[in-house]
């Protein structure tokens, strides 16, 4: 037994010992599991395994506390249902022998019946109750054991077939609770669902099989079987077994049936293994600039051991092929960004990659690189167009935005020895107007830190320097990053301050800095920190204690809603300050919820706000600003409340809010402006008039330079929920200037976000017509696919229209699978014409499928070589383009039967994909994990309003040159969360804008009139 199980095993007979209440049980339960976490399945087994410590009566807090561990989701359904299976003595399966260490020590491998009987009845109840299931992977899992429950009950071993009366009553009430058990998963919307859409075709025939014996049996045997029969169909509980098991196609199969199935099987996989791939793979321009811009079009995922890795496995080690590529998809990229039209901000970081980010990916390569990597970078700027990227001479002319970018990535290439000074006249084809820097002027990190040790506000300087573009910013921010993290350890709160306010003033470089390093390594000593801030014994003031966490805690809000991270992201906890600052630092506490201490501190900021003191010492100490920094949307709704009931005047309440924008305050205004904005779309005129002039005072810029920057930044924070908060109101209560003028100064403030989600001014452009996403999904494909043959031509022929999230958009959207589909048509298409490009086809769709993202990636971004390798994100539902390929291909062998062509793209492109990330990407997640939901071509009303949800979440601004606004929740960062919640298992082939909304895993799904498997795949069963 490992030892986590051990620890378990003792702390559930110490439970058991003292005889715990199940309130208590959880209690220490959930203390146990955060420290020593434990797979469901362990636990289950370990639980039933207790009911040995009393031989023949079953012990009243099992069943307790089995109920306790679901609910809390520590055990699933198929857990327990499991966990009882092994143990049943009516189990006659071989597994029975495989049970682990710790149940085979036991003195009585069998629960008692009586036990079974009681927990099948708690989990009929969850499943009745629609409680459960809450994840595919758990309906799956049930069913495949309740089939197994089924089969042994319907056909018992020798050893367990009853011979007493007592024998006999036991196993017909385990009988009975496994038939109500069963009527209710087949009676539950989200089992259906499952068994309609994505249940393995080996564990439909199983179940199929187990309920028509066992219907047979039972009714054959029991009594309530037998009475229920003569009663209405509501309460004939064998009738609505039969019809539950018609109604979701889970008839028995007819034996020649099923050996004719198995004959076609083995004939079509002969077909598939038989398919060729389509002569040399390409390693095309088009490819890599796909690929490069899927790194690069929100958080920055271009973690180097990823990178080379699938760059290593694509060009198959041809490292001069490798170093031409990267650099001309560097300038690629840059080009399209100008082409967008992308501000400023966007195309700072994309020209940080190329300047800072490429030659350190190409130093270490250089000495494979024959006959000297001159060669490659010369040939690699005979694709770069001139009229684009000018040289320094012309630029001066033309004011070319990106006149500079080409002498710049060559002095960054002589700074990092990839170069010789000499040959920079050679590749820009003139003198440059400045010297090329000398490799002496590369910075290091271990110089820079001792220099931030004994230099006061040295790491500020760095952090300007930035900015410079010289090739230098990789080991600035490894530095700073370390800088960071000690000063974190030590509690220097006042070097921390100078850093973070320097950092939030400039957020365009943090885009720059996660091109180097992961978000856990900044910040979760950060999060670490403000979550255990205390006030020292011997503390004199207070005040300065309020700043230096602002300031920290500004930095920390900047990271999170710039890039939408979680929790798990920050590598904290969910009961940390930070984690539940995220969820609920933007609602406020109903009056009779607040605890006495939480009234007290609200009591104690509103007579700091509002009366003659003012903020007092006496304030800020009796409240720690984590304490604060929680009660700030209640505080403004009870100053509102108290406003409209004539407690205090409005303008009492503006000279009040002025302490809210003195920099030890101002963070506060992100939870204060969060709610205000949700709360402002609720109200009626007479109600509103308050509250808008409470967030126009807000919204005010300070006058203070220092307070200036930190309330831009917050502006910034705010601006996409606030603007749609904002523009719902102005459609209720049209003409009012005042919230013309606020939506008109947020407007100047909305390019903040990097997320897939974020501002997205050409969507209204892919859905202006019933269609239209996906042809232009389908255009772009094209547009792709003639650039490789225009460039090959006229190698300085710039990349098409193309928007990097154009796919992860229309994924969220349309589903993984009609994404899908259009590749594979676009694939058919080429390689049946004549004048087809079907290599270069193959090889950008590759990339399509294999692009990074931040979420629900095909390759993992885990950032190996940082301080803090960041962690996979959790509760990952949706499948992307990878998994449905996957599935798709593993039911090729139906598809080959229907139509060839398709089989054949599919294969290759699966094959494709594989082999790139057989040693680029972590292996393939379980399958059983997420299985898709095919939908059918003809939408029904129910699926056209799902996908309408999207489209209200996405909620398009009205101003002409508005984007994408996300502002369909309080706070857009938790709105993107329930947006990529809405979207989760869309792979079916789905009509425009098509999407269901979900709650959990499943949602609200619509499976009626669904038929058909996904795959043809086994799940084993882990006993």
């Amino acid at each position: 037994m490992d030892a986590t199980s051990q620890l378990w095993t003792t702390f559930l007979n110490a439970c058991l010992e003292k005889r715990l209440r199940s309130e208590q049980f959880d209690q220490y339960a959930s203390e146990l599991s955060n420290r020593s976490p434990i797979m469901g399945a362990k636990l289950a087994n370990i639980l039933v395994g207790r009911q040995t410590l009393l031989k023949e009566v079953i012990d009243p807090l099992l069943p307790a506390y089995a109920d306790s561990l679901l609910e809390s989701n520590r055990v699933s359904s198929a857990d327990l249902l499991g966990a009882l299976l092994k143990r049943s003595r009516y189990y006659h399966s071989s597994k029975v022998a495989l049970v682990d260490a710790a149940a085979s020590e036991d003195s009585q491998l069998q629960s008692l019946t009586e036990l079974d009987a009681i927990i099948l009845d708690q989990l009929c109840k969850a499943y009745s109750h629609n409680k459960r299931p809450k994840t595919q992977e758990e309906t799956r899992v049930a069913l495949r054991i309740l089939s197994e429950w089924l089969t042994a009950l319907a056909i018992p071993p020798a050893d367990a077939i009853p011979q007493s009366m007592e024998e006999q009553e036991q196993y017909v009430s385990v009988c009975d609770s496994i038939a109500m058990l069963a009527l209710a998963m087949l009676e539950n919307p989200k089992v259906t669902g499952i068994i309609l859409t994505a249940l393995p075709k080996e564990t439909r025939k199983a179940l199929s099989r187990a309920l028509t014996s066992f219907t047979v049996h039972w009714t054959e045997i029991s009594a309530a079987a037998i009475a229920s029969q003569a009663s209405s169909p509501e309460q004939n509980i064998p009738f609505r077994l039969a019809n539950a098991q018609k109604n979701l196609s889970l008839v028995q199969e007819v034996e020649n049936d099923i050996h004719q199935d198995a004959f076609m099987d083995i004939a079509a996989a002969s077909q598939v293994n038989a398919i060729q791939q389509l002569g040399l793979d390409l390693d095309t321009r088009p490819g890599a600039f796909v690929f490069i811009s899927s790194l690069l079009s929100g958080r920055p995922l271009i973690e180097e051991n990823m990178m080379l890795n699938y760059l290593h496995v694509k060009y198959k080690h041809d490292m001069q092929a490798l170093t031409v590529d990267l650099i001309v998809a560097g300038f690629d990229v840059l080009s399209s960004a100008e082409d967008r039209k992308e501000p400023e901000s966007v195309k700072f970081s994309l020209k940080s990659f190329l300047i800072n980010k490429i030659p350190t990916l190409i130093a270490p390569l250089a000495a494979s690189i024959y006959p000297h990597p001159e060669h490659c970078i010369t040939k690699a700027l005979h694709s770069v167009d001139l009229n684009t990227f000018p040289l320094p001479g012309v630029g001066q002319l033309t004011s070319s935005t990106l006149q500079n970018v080409r002498q710049e990535f060559l002095y960054s290439c002589v700074l990092h020895g990839i170069l010789p000074a000499a040959s920079i006249g050679r590749l820009l084809t003139q003198g440059s107007f400045s010297s090329p820097p000398s490799p002496d002027k590369r910075l290091f990190k271990e110089l820079l830190i001792q220099q931030c040790a004994t230099e006061p506000g040295k790491a500020v300087q760095l952090i300007n320097g930035l900015e410079n573009l010289d090739g230098n910013a990789g080991q600035i921010v490894l530095a700073v990053t370390e800088v960071i993290r000690d000063s974190c350890s030590t509690k220097d709160t006042m070097a921390l301050k100078s850093i973070c306010n320097a950092l939030c003033k400039k957020p365009q470089s943090l885009d720059v800095w996660l091109q180097f390093t992961s978000p856990i390594s900044v910040l979760q000593p950060l999060c670490q920190l403000l979550d255990a801030w205390r006030y020292e014994d011997d503390q004199g003031e207070y005040q300065p204690v309020y700043d230096e966490f602002a300031s920290i805690f500004l930095l920390v809000l900047v990271f999170i809603y710039r890039y939408n991270l979680t929790a798990t992201d920050l590598g904290v906890s969910p009961e940390s300050f930070i984690a539940q600052y995220i969820s609920h630092g933007h609602t406020s506490i109903p009056i009779d919820e607040l605890t006495e201490e939480q009234s007290k501190y609200l009591e104690s900021w509103a007579k700091g706000l509002f009366g003659s003191d003012g903020i007092t010492e006496e304030v800020t100490s009796s409240c720690r600003p984590q304490q604060f920094y929680m009660i700030v949307p209640t505080l403004f709704n009870q100053t509102l409340l108290a406003c409209a009931e004539g407690h205090i005047t409005m303008s009492n309440v503006k000279m009040g809010l002025e302490y809210l924008l003195e920099p030890f305050l101002l963070p506060s205004l992100v939870g204060a402006i969060l709610w205000m904005g949700a709360y402002s779309s609720e109200q009626l005129s007479s109600d509103l008039d308050a509250l808008l002039q409470m967030l126009q005072r807000v919204t005010q810029a300070p006058t203070s330079s220092d307070a200036q920057a930190m309330h831009a930044i917050i502006l910034s924070i705010v601006s996409q929920p606030l603007l749609g908060k904002l523009r719902d109101v102005r459609r209720k209560h049209a003409g009012r200037k005042d919230v013309e003028s606020m939506i008109s100064m947020m407007k100047s403030h909305s390019d903040f976000r990097r997320g897939t989600f974020s501002a997205c001014p050409e969507l209204k452009v892919w859905r202006k017509s019933p269609g239209s996403l996906r042809q232009t999904v389908r255009s772009t494909y094209r547009d792709l696919i003639h650039w490789h043959a225009s460039s090959t031509i006229n190698p300085t022929q710039q990349p098409p229209h193309y928007h990097p999230r154009l796919f992860a958009i229309a994924e969220g959207i349309l589903g993984a699978e009609a994404v899908l589909s259009i590749l594979i048509e676009e694939l058919k298409v080429q390689t049946e014409s004549p004048d087809g490009a079907a290599n270069v086809a193959f090889d950008i769709a590759t990339a399509i499928v294999c692009a990074p993202t931040t979420q629900n990636s095909p390759i993992d971004v885990n950032w190996i070589q940082s301080p803090v390798p960041q962690p996979p994100p959790r509760g990952e539902k949706r499948l992307n383009l990878r998994d449905v390929l996957r599935l798709k291909f593993n039911n090729a062998t139906e598809i080959i039967q229907t139509s060839l062509s398709t089989a054949e793209a599919l294969v290759r492109l699966h094959r494709k994909v594989d082999a790139q990330l057989k040693l680029s990407s972590a292996p393939m997640p379980d399958l059983a994990v997420s299985m898709p939901a095919i939908l059918p071509d003809n939408m029904n009303t129910s699926d056209v309003a799902a996908a309408n949800a999207v489209v209200d979440a996405i909620n398009f601004a009205q101003d002409t040159n508005a984007g994408l606004d996300l502002t369909g929740a309080v706070d857009s960062m938790a709105l993107e969360s329930t947006l990529d919640s809405m979207l989760t298992d869309q792979t079916g082939k789905l009509g425009e804008g098509e999407g269901n909304v979900n709650d959990d895993i499943f949602g609200d799904l619509d499976f009626g009139g669904l038929s058909g498997d996904m795959m043809d795949m086994d799940m084993d069963l882990n006993f």
